[in-house]
C-alpha cells in the first residue's frame, strides 16, 4: 500500500467517514490514477478536472459522478493539503437530478385493482404490490 494511499484511509478514518464510504473514495482515487496512468499525487489539477469532465460527457449517474468528485476533493484538499479551485467555493455544479416519472392516473389505478385484470388472489396481490411500488415514488 502506497504512503498516501494509507494516509488517506487514516484522515478518512479521522474524519469518522463510513466503511464503505472509504471503499468508494479510494476507488475513485484508484481509477484517476489509471486513467492517466501516473501517480495521482503528481497529477495536476486540470488533469483532475478532464477526468472529472469525461464523467460528466459519459453522461455517469449522479450518484457516481459526487462520489467521485467528493473522493478526489478528499484526497487532494485532505490528505495532500492542495487548496485548488477546482474544489472551492466556486468549483463543479452537481448535475442535476432526474425527474421522477409521472403517477399513475385514476384510470389506470382503476384497470389495475378492477375484478377483469385480476382474476386470482395471486395476481391482484401482485397488483397490489405494483400500485404500493408506484405510490412510494409520489
Amino acid at each position: 500500500m502506497s504512503p498516501e494511499r494509507a494516509r488517506m484511509i487514516d484522515d478518512m478514518i479521522l474524519a469518522g467517514l463510513a466503511d464503505g464510504t472509504r471503499k468508494v473514495y479510494v476507488q475513485v482515487v484508484r481509477r484517476l490514477a489509471a486513467h492517466h496512468r501516473r501517480p495521482r499525487d503528481q497529477l495536476s489539477e486540470e488533469e483532475v478536472r478532464s477526468y472529472l469532465l469525461g464523467l460528466r460527457q459519459r453522461a455517469v449517474a449522479r450518484g457516481t459522478f459526487q462520489t467521485s468528485h467528493y473522493g478526489l476533493r478528499f484526497f487532494y484538499q485532505h490528505t495532500l493539503g492542495r487548496a485548488w479551485e477546482l474544489f472551492g467555493e466556486k468549483g463543479i455544479a452537481l448535475p442535476r437530478q432526474k425527474r421522477l416519472p409521472d403517477a399513475l392516473s385514476d384510470d389506470q389505478i382503476r384497470r389495475l385493482l378492477s375484478r377483469d385484470q385480476a382474476r386470482t388472489l395471486d395476481s391482484r396481490a401482485m397488483q397490489f404490490r405494483r400500485l404500493a411500488g408506484t405510490a412510494e415514488i409520489i
